[in-house]
């Protein structure tokens, strides 16, 4: 209900401000769960064991988990997935991003103005980038260091008090009161931030179908609005199946890895079709952009012949 109220209402910063608060006190609570776990004996990970994780290899597979299908699912949510990516040329509109820039025009001002911004921009993904990999990798590690010794799967409906327990050995048995907070703080601000960019997308997508007027605001207002409720409560639906949510995450994971080539296809066409000359990157952004969009399609790719040999597999 409160964020059916706050979608409808379209009044979330001040939620979204809160929740980043917390949600980066959780970060740097992981990150110094890590450091002070690497000053002891029991849970010291190893130089050599990261090496070994950063090396190119892939586990066997064991009790009909593919780790190849995991990691590559995972490529789809880790940092910023495909769906963020969707999300975030809304959140640049509404807060006014380029606002300034003005029709495109071939002055010297307008150049000048766009460059600024594009400088911004540059910024705002680069400190996102460096947040967000700091982070995942941080969680990664205490997961390894406690959850795999101690031999416990964070599956079904106990995943979040099994996760809990990496904590415990640093901050105690009130760790999972700490998780648990820093939890619904980071897991919420998600859920909340996701179905708002979920509501203007479909609501773009409408337009798109002509079941509302393109430059009608009002539609537009009101479809974000209808949508606000109509999401929420699919949610609530599928929860109350009793869906495992480790399932949930690995499926979405998968949804978003084979959306990802659909991505890279957007990038490359608004970089060579619809990028202003004077704005062109540097050939480093182009080789860098393009191995990108080569590491989306065979995720993708991977993905959809997989799942798609799974699901042929039901019917012959």
């Amino acid at each position: 209900m409160i964020t059916i109220c706050l979608l409808v209402n379209g009044r979330y910063s001040i939620l979204q401000n809160f929740t980043t608060v917390l949600v980066v006190l959780f970060t740097f609570i992981t990150i110094g769960n890590f450091i002070s776990l690497q000053t002891t004996q029991e849970w010291h990970i190893s130089f050599d064991e990261i090496l070994q994780g950063l090396s190119f290899g892939i586990p066997s597979a064991r009790n009909g988990i593919q780790p190849l299908a995991t990691a590559l699912a995972t490529f789809g949510i880790i940092g910023v997935g495909a769906s963020e990516l969707i999300a975030y040329p809304y959140w640049c509109l509404e807060k006014g991003y380029a606002v300034h820039t003005g029709p495109h025009r071939n002055t010297e001002d307008w150049l000048r103005r766009a460059r600024g911004w594009l400088r911004v921009m540059h910024y705002d993904v680069f400190l996102s980038m460096i947040v967000y990999t700091t982070a995942t990798i941080a969680f990664y590690l205490v997961g390894v260091a406690v959850l795999h010794r101690y031999g416990r799967d964070p599956e079904g409906m106990r995943m979040t008090s099994t996760l809990a327990e990496a904590y415990v050995p640093v901050f105690g048995v009130y760790a999972r009161w700490l998780f648990l907070i820093g939890a619904i703080a980071v897991l919420y601000s998600t859920f909340l931030v996701a179905n708002a960019g979920h509501t203007r997308v479909y609501t773009d997508l409408f337009k798109i179908l002509g079941w509302i007027k393109r430059g009608d605001q009002k539609a537009h207002k009101r479809s974000i609005s209808i949508l606000g409720i109509v999401l929420p409560s699919i949610c609530l639906f599928l929860f109350c199946t009793n869906m495992k949510p480790d399932v949930a995450v690995l499926w979405a994971g998968i949804m978003q890895g084979v959306l990802l080539p659909m991505l890279g296809i957007g990038a490359l066409f608004f970089r060579f079709c619809q990028t202003d000359e004077r704005l062109k990157p540097s050939i480093l952004f182009d080789v860098l952009l393009i191995l990108s969009c080569i590491g989306f399609f065979i995720s993708g790719g991977w993905v959809v012949y997989v799942k798609g040999k799974d699901i042929l597999g039901l019917f012959f």
